[in-house]
C-alpha cells in the first residue's frame, strides 16, 4: 500500500506516491492538493480548473492519464466528498466574485488649518 505525499516544483504541486514498505517513488500527473483516495484503494479523486472549467478527475495510481468524472463548463468547485460505495458525488460549487472600492478622505491637521 503506497501513501501520498507531493512536493511543489514552479508549476504547481505535483503529487508522489510513496511505498510504505520501501520501493521507488513514483510522481502521478499534476494535481492540486485537494486530491484523496477512493475508498477501493485503487486511483486518487481530485478537481483541478485545467481548460477554464473546473471538474473532477479520477487519477488511477496504477498509472495512465487522470479521466474526468464531470464535465462542468463554469463555475468553480469548493469542496467534494464520495459516497463509500463510489456511487454518489457531492460538489459544492459557485462562483466568487468581488468588488473593490477605495474610500479616502485627507484632512488637514489643526496645524495645516491656520
Amino acid at each position: 500500500m503506497a501513501a501520498p505525499g507531493s512536493f511543489h516544483t514552479g508549476n504547481g504541486e505535483r503529487m508522489l506516491l510513496v511505498p510504505t514498505t520501501g520501493g521507488a517513488l513514483r510522481k502521478l500527473e499534476m494535481m492540486g492538493p485537494n486530491a484523496n483516495w477512493m475508498p477501493d484503494g485503487r486511483s486518487l479523486i481530485f478537481f483541478s480548473g485545467r481548460g477554464g472549467a473546473f471538474n473532477m478527475h479520477r487519477q488511477p495510481v496504477a498509472g495512465g492519464p487522470a479521466t474526468p468524472i464531470t464535465q462542468f463548463t463554469a463555475e468553480q468547485i469548493f469542496a467534494y466528498a464520495l459516497s463509500p460505495d463510489q456511487k454518489q458525488l457531492a460538489v459544492v460549487r459557485g462562483r466568487v466574485s468581488s468588488d473593490v472600492v477605495l474610500v479616502s478622505s485627507v484632512e488637514k491637521s489643526g496645524a495645516e488649518k491656520k
